[in-house]
C-alpha cells in the first residue's frame, strides 16, 4: 500500500478512537447508556479503530522501509482480532467491561451492581 496511505489509515483510526470516547464522554449524557448506539460506540469502534491503527502503522512502516519482525505482526494482529471479536460481542449485548468508557459511565455500572448484589442479599 506505502507510506502515505498507511499514515493516512493510523489518522484515521486515532480520530475514530478520540471520537468514540469524546461523543460518549461529552456530547450525550447518562441517558444515552444501555442503547444500541452506546454500545457501538463502546464495544466496536474502539476495537475496529486499534486493528486498523495497527494495520496503518505497519503499512506505513512497510512503506518506508523498515520491516516489522513476523512474530511481532502475527501475535500483535491476532490479539487485535481477538479483542475485535469481543468488541463485536459486546455490540451484540453481552456485558463485557469497556475500560475506555467515561467516568459517568463507570459510575452508572457500579451503582448498578451495588444494586443488584443487594438485591441477592435481602
Amino acid at each position: 500500500m506505502g507510506a502515505v496511505p498507511g499514515l493516512l489509515i493510523a489518522i484515521a483510526a486515532i480520530g475514530a478512537l478520540w471520537w468514540s470516547w469524546f461523543y460518549q464522554a461529552r456530547i450525550v449524557g447518562p441517558s444515552w447508556y444501555g442503547s444500541f448506539g452506546s454500545r457501538i460506540f463502546l464495544y466496536l469502534i474502539p476495537s475496529f479503530s486499534l486493528l486498523l491503527l495497527w494495520v496503518g502503522i505497519s503499512e506505513a512502516a512497510t512503506g518506508f522501509g523498515a520491516p516489522l519482525p513476523g512474530a511481532l505482526f502475527d501475535t500483535v494482529t491476532v490479539g487485535l482480532f481477538v479483542l475485535l471479536l469481543l468488541g463485536i460481542v459486546g455490540t451484540l449485548g453481552v456485558p463485557l467491561p469497556a475500560p475506555w468508557a467515561p467516568r459517568w459511565m463507570r459510575e452508572h455500572r457500579q451503582k448498578n451492581r451495588q444494586k443488584r448484589r443487594e438485591g441477592k442479599t435481602s
